[in-house]
C-alpha cells in the first residue's frame, strides 16, 4: 500500500514493488527453548562448525540482532528454501 502523499507518484512506485513477509515476534514462556537453528532475536547464532564467530572492528564478538530460518517462512521467488 502506497501512502496517501505518494499517490501521484504511484504508477512510478509499482515497478520497485517487491514481495514481503511479515515478522510477528513473541516472546517465550518460561518453559520454552529453541533449536540452535530456529528463527530468532539475539541469542547464539547457526553458523557452520568450521566458521569463525563474526568480529566487529575492535577484534570484539557481535551481537545476534536476528536470525530467520527461511523454513519457516513462506516461500519467496529469488529466496533459498
Amino acid at each position: 500500500m502506497i501512502p496517501e502523499f505518494l499517490t501521484e507518484f504511484k504508477t512510478k512506485l509499482e515497478k520497485y514493488k517487491l514481495e514481503t513477509i511479515k515478522i510477528v515476534a513473541t516472546p517465550l514462556k518460561k518453559e520454552e527453548s529453541l533449536e540452535i537453528s530456529d528463527s530468532k532475536f539475539l541469542g547464539k547464532p547457526y553458523l557452520p562448525k568450521d566458521m569463525e564467530y563474526p568480529k566487529d572492528k575492535e577484534n570484539k564478538p557481535v551481537v545476534l540482532w536476528a536470525q530467520i530460518n527461511l523454513a519457516d517462512i513462506p516461500a519467496l521467488d529469488g529466496y533459498p528454501n
